[in-house]
């Protein structure tokens, strides 16, 4: 943590935000962290115990002044520009409910609901000031029996209505529409009919962006043709996160049994269009650094394609930011590019951070990070004392051991196992950190999301490669092929509906709670992230006694090492090819 700069500005700067947003809580949480470091301090002072002082010494060694003089400058900056973007919803709020004349550019499809159609615009003027240019209204334009008009991506239209005020709160801990437009880059919603829309100019957006809508356009057409509309809805969700099309029963399913973030792109999805991508660029024999570049290239094209939401943004920075290191031969650093997308998702909107996508995708992956490595070592730990178990019993006789070969099926076997427990133990480190978001957001905790990871796991990314792949091929074959290929994917889709729908029944599935304050949520994620640190170095520990237990032994064969030349390097080969491979190198001059 001490020379991890982009680390410590992050969480300075995060913490500003949240304290601009939640005061109330941020004091609560910032009080109670004081207070556990004192605790600490008086401990150390008062008991000078060797665990007290090895505590005090590691904190020296972290915590230095000028990374917490960074800290707080980041901090106050966070503060400042949050109260900054602030301002200009107040500029907004100023004029609801006043007739005005905006104009602005389309930046999304039309989405149809029942008695309207709905846009994206970006906002160049409103009246004669420019100081909203930049930033993003919903346009909502009724529909009518006569004289309906359909808007193109890249318009530039002028419209003449009111900016509506946001819903209120219904009841307590619902729905807030002021933080779900904040949290979008929305600023309000315009509603007006057709007859006060004017199209000045068409096609005034280039570039990677009108690349990336043409390639969407057309994906979008491929899986049209190839996919009847009962599954047709659920191919594009889980390519491209339309879910416009999607019924509210496969909704609900996919709710019910915990297998909503397949409809939303995420990470997964990134990595099997990285994994895809470097398969296609290695069998056309392209090197690894132009394979890089070009993925890059695609990861951009994704994010553009799926309106930059906060899951595929951190997916896919992360990916760049990981193929950047493999393209300058440097080590890939999880934690400062983790940092690093949290800082530009924050820098292009503050409000993100309520964001419940957001939320999710980067509780899901500090989940895995900081809790997958604990059940993998404790699993580990238990196989490995079972078998000790199993060799202290046997007896000291003599006895006949057959050594039985693996057969294949045996192999299949114990493979298909290593990757159950995988999906578990990943689904149980995620959800450790998403369940007291899930209890905010949805008032609902599924004790059976194992059972579904388990199941639909394998498929997703079939699917997803599948997916890609088929509506590339569907633009390039004829019709009986299309219907192959069709038949291929429904195939695919119509098991994963089954899974849902079957995991949704499933008792326990959706148990419905009272949502916790922030405070106690707050105090959790402070009590669990304590527990890991305190875990590692309590490993870390054990792994330096184990050093030095080894070192200690090499010493006392020092007299021997003329005798024993030979097997004495043997050892050393041993050892450095196992688990104790941290021993250094001089220990073989000494």
């Amino acid at each position: 943590m001490k020379y991890r700069i982009l680390t410590i500005v992050t969480i300075g700067f995060v913490c500003g935000i949240l304290w601009e947003l939640y005061k109330l809580e941020m004091a609560l949480f910032f009080c109670i962290f004081l207070g556990f470091i004192l605790v600490i301090a008086w401990t150390c002072k008062r008991r000078q115990e060797k665990r007290a002082i090895r505590y005090q010494k590691w904190m020296r060694k972290q915590i230095s002044y000028k990374m917490l003089l960074i800290g707080i400058i980041a901090f106050g900056i966070g503060v400042i520009y949050t109260e900054i973007c602030k301002q200009d919803y107040e500029k907004v709020f100023a004029l609801e409910n006043q007739k005005l004349s905006l104009q602005g550019i389309i930046l999304s499809d039309k989405q149809e609901e029942e008695y309207k159609d709905v846009y994206t615009i970006q906002i160049e003027t409103i009246g004669k000031s420019s100081s909203l240019k930049g930033k993003k209204v919903i346009l909502n334009v009724k529909k009518q029996k006569h004289g309906n008009i359909l808007l193109q991506y890249g318009d530039r239209v002028c419209i003449t209505g009111e900016i509506l005020p946001p819903e209120k709160q219904r009841n307590e801990n619902g729905f807030q529409d002021i933080e779900y437009l904040r949290s979008r880059g929305y600023i309000g919603r315009m509603q007006v009919r057709p007859d006060a829309i004017s199209i000045l100019e068409q096609d005034c957006i280039h570039g990677i962006a009108k690349i990336a809508n043409t390639i969407k356009q057309a994906l979008t057409k491929s899986i049209t043709k190839l996919l009847p509309e009962k599954t047709r809805g659920l191919c594009l969700g889980i390519l491209l996160g339309d879910k416009e099309q999607i019924s509210q029963e496969c909704i609900q399913d996919f709710q019910g049994s915990s297998l909503s973030h397949m409809l939303a792109v995420s990470g997964d999805h990134v990595n099997y269009l990285i994994m895809g991508v470097s398969l296609l660029l290695y069998k056309m024999k392209c090197n690894n650094r132009g394979a890089s570049f070009l993925a890059i290239l695609v990861l951009i094209l994704f994010m553009y394609m799926t309106g930059f939401t906060p899951s595929v943004a951190r997916a896919c920075i992360m990916g760049i930011l990981a193929l950047g290191a493999k393209i300058g031969y440097q080590k890939y650093d999880w934690i400062n590019s983790f940092s690093i997308s949290i800082l530009l998702l924050t820098i292009g909107n503050p409000f993100v951070l309520q964001d419940v996508g957001f939320l999710l995708s980067y509780g899901g992956v500090l989940g895995i990070i900081c809790f997958f490595p604990i059940l993998e070592t404790e699993i580990q730990k238990r196989k490995e004392a079972r078998q000790e178990k199993r060799s202290h019993s046997q007896t000291t006789e003599v006895t006949l051991v057959v050594v039985r070969e693996e057969t294949k099926a045996r192999k299949i076997g114990k493979m298909v196992l290593e990757n159950i427990q995988t999906i578990v133990g990943i689904s149980i480190s995620a959800n450790i950190v998403l369940i007291p978001i899930l209890m905010l957001t949805f008032q609902t905790v599924s004790f059976t999301f194992w059972i579904s990871n388990i199941l639909a796991g394998g498929i997703m990314g079939i699917l997803v490669l599948m997916g890609f792949s088929f509506s590339i091929l569907g633009m390039l074959v004829g019709p009986t092929m299309q219907k192959l290929l069709g038949f291929l994917l429904n195939a695919f889709l119509e098991l994963l509906m089954g899974i849902a729908k079957f995991c949704a029944q499933i008792p326990f599935s959706r148990v419905y709670v009272i949502p916790p304050s922030l405070g106690i949520i707050l105090v959790y994620y402070m009590a669990i992230f304590l527990f890991c640190g305190y875990y590692h170095l309590k490993e870390k520990k054990s792994k330096r006694i184990l050093e030095e237990w080894i070192l200690l032994q090499l010493q006392h064969e020092r007299k021997k090492w003329k005798y024993r030349c030979k097997k004495y390097k043997k050892y050393i080969l041993l050892v450095r090819c196992s688990m104790f491979s941290f021993i250094p190198n001089t220990a073989i001059s000494s």
